[in-house]
């Protein structure tokens, strides 16, 4: 045991045994209800790839101009101010860009977004401290000591090989969290319903709308008078009226071509 404890508090496994011990006290705020699991969740969609990676291009680009102006203006020669912000700009550029698309593409890699993200980094903390606990381990077995070279070796490969691990390890839990979102009213326009009622004018009127998993739904709609809409008529959907919570339609037979 005193092994253990001294090898889980040597350089680099330090390192992981202290964010380990930080997702052990997440969890049990966790297990007492304190916090939730979507504590850290944040989303993931192309407009924030766009956003980062245009972000990062202004922001590297302006840095890359001063830097090379400064360059420039440091050697005392006109042609390097602009060579210098010339080729600042273009690297600067292109390190931001690559910066935001990489740091959004390891988050996909890793499955957050699919799975919340305390899920995917206790994970990949606690992949990342057993790979680097038995790498040193190893290291000390085969007699290569714990040197400065071979510690930061071990403290990066584990690193590495466990984001894969954990990338593989979620891809199980993407069904458990799979978000389901509920049908709004402004998804139901262009939708066909059957008229349940009378007649219906534009202060009175029901209608069945059948959802694809094989369930009605009565709504209130409303159309302008006069109108052949009875009971059994098929009608469209053209809007929904928030203020009211009602359904503009028109019977169906009006929208197609004669003789369709």
């Amino acid at each position: 045991m005193e092994e253990f404890f001294s090898a889980a508090l040597a350089f680099p496994t330090v390192l992981y045994t202290i964010l380990l011990s930080v997702v052990f006290i997440y969890w049990g705020f966790v297990i007492v209800g304190a916090l939730g699991l979507d504590v850290l969740d944040f989303d993931i969609d192309a407009d924030g790839l766009i956003d980062g990676g245009v972000e990062g291009l202004a922001e590297g680009a302006a840095e890359g101009v001063a830097e090379g102006v400064a360059e420039g203006l440091a050697e005392g020669a006109v042609e390097g101010v602009a060579e210098g912000a010339a080729e600042g700009a273009a690297e600067g550029a292109m390190d931001g860009v690559a910066e935001g698309a990489g740091g959004i593409g390891f988050m996909n890699f890793l499955g957050i977004g699919r799975v919340p993200a305390t899920v995917v980094l206790s994970l990949l903390v606690l992949f990342s401290w057993a790979l680097c606990y038995a790498g040193m381990s190893l290291s000390g077995t085969l007699g290569l000591g714990d040197g400065v070279i071979i510690s930061t070796g071990v403290f990066v490969g584990a690193l590495f090989v466990s984001s894969m691990i954990t990338s593989v390890a979620v891809r199980p839990l993407f069904p458990l969290f799979k978000v389901h979102l509920a049908t709004q009213n402004r998804d139901l326009v262009g939708k066909t319903c059957e008229i349940s009622t009378g007649r219906v004018d534009g202060r009175f009127g029901q209608a069945v709308l059948k959802s694809e998993e094989g369930g009605e739904l009565l709504i209130q709609v409303r159309a302008e008078t006069p109108n052949t809409l009875r009971r059994g008529s098929q009608a469209v959907i053209l809007g929904y009226d928030r203020e009211h919570g009602e359904f503009q339609v028109e019977g169906l037979d009006n929208l197609l071509p004669p003789g369709a």
